[in-house]
C-alpha cells in the first residue's frame, strides 16, 4: 500500500537489445494490453492516482519481434491525509479585504518616502 499518486517505471529486459522497444500497458484491471494499448517507451513512467487500487498489466514489444508475454503488478494507493478534504475549485473571498501598498523610497524627491 502507497500514500500519494505513484509514478510506475515500466522497463525492458536489459540485454535484449531492444533500444527502441514500447511498453504496452493497461490498468483498469480487466483488459490485457495489446499493440493497441496506451503506451511508453522503454523506461517510460506510468501515472497512477490516488486514491485506488491498480491492477497494472504491461507488455513490450520491439520492432520485428514478437510481443513478450504479460506481466502485472497490483497497487493499492492511499490518499494523503491532508487531500481528505480538497478545496474547492470554485473562487472565495476572505474577509475582512486587506490592501497592500508598496512603499519605496523616492531618490529622486527629497529623500522622503512614498506610497503607490
Amino acid at each position: 500500500r502507497f500514500v500519494g499518486d505513484l509514478s510506475v517505471e515500466l522497463g525492458c529486459v536489459s540485454g535484449s537489445g531492444c533500444v527502441s522497444g514500447s511498453v504496452y500497458y493497461t490498468k483498469d484491471g480487466t483488459s490485457t494490453p495489446s499493440l493497441l494499448s496506451p503506451s511508453v517507451p522503454c523506461g517510460g513512467h506510468v501515472l497512477l492516482v490516488a486514491p485506488g487500487s491498480f491492477l497494472l498489466r504491461a507488455m513490450a514489444a520491439c520492432p520485428g519481434r514478437s510481443p513478450s508475454s504479460v506481466r502485472e503488478a497490483r497497487f493499492s494507493l492511499a490518499r494523503r491525509q491532508y487531500d481528505e478534504h480538497p478545496v474547492s475549485p470554485e473562487a472565495f473571498e476572505v474577509l475582512p479585504r486587506v490592501v497592500v501598498k508598496v512603499v519605496e523610497k523616492d531618490l529622486d524627491s527629497i529623500g522622503g518616502y512614498h506610497c503607490e
